[in-house]
Formats: C-alpha cells, structure tokens, sequence
C-alpha cells in the first residue's frame, strides 16, 4: 500500500506498558520454551520507522523447529532482503 504516510510517535508511558508487555511474553516462552519474534512499529515519519523488536531465538535455545520462520523474520529486521526460493537444476558438462 502506498500512499501519504502515516506519522506517529509513541511516547514514553506507551513505550513503557510495550516493553512491560514484550518482557511478560519472553518470561512465558522461555518457561515453556517456545521460541518467539515480536516487532512493534514504535514511530514512524517521512524518514524512517523504528521498532522496538524482542526475540527468545530456537538457534540460540537450542531448539530445532521443524519450518524456523522466524529466523528469517529476524533477518528482514536486520534488513536482508527476502528472495524467492528458485528451482535447482543440474548441468552435466559432459553432454556438452
């Protein structure tokens, strides 16, 4: 969606019940063990928007997820850029 964008900023009293509520669901999943990502778009303007993001990561719990969507979710917060999954082909020089 693109367009006229949104302009806001949290403030503090907000940023404080955010984090409250961040750090409540970290103490939840690392009792249980379940790995977590939570990304909160805080502030935004014409120049950038900032999150206040939290992770309890599978890699790092030594959890072994069988699809670790959320390790690529953390990589597009680092801003990598996601690709497409491309089909593999093999290429026998020898038939050339």
């Amino acid at each position: 969606m693109e367009g006229k964008i949104t302009k806001y900023k949290t403030d503090a009293d907000t940023e404080a019940e955010i984090e409250s509520v961040m750090l409540q669901l970290m103490r939840i999943c690392q009792l249980h063990k379940l790995p977590f990502y939570v990304s909160v778009a805080v502030e935004n303007n014409e120049q950038e928007t900032k999150y206040k993001n939290m992770v309890y990561s599978s890699t790092a719990n030594y959890i072994n997820l069988k699809d670790d969507k959320i390790k690529k979710y953390m990589l597009v917060a680092n801003n990598y850029e996601p690709v497409p999954p491309r089909e593999v082909f093999d290429i026998d020089m020898g038939e050339i």
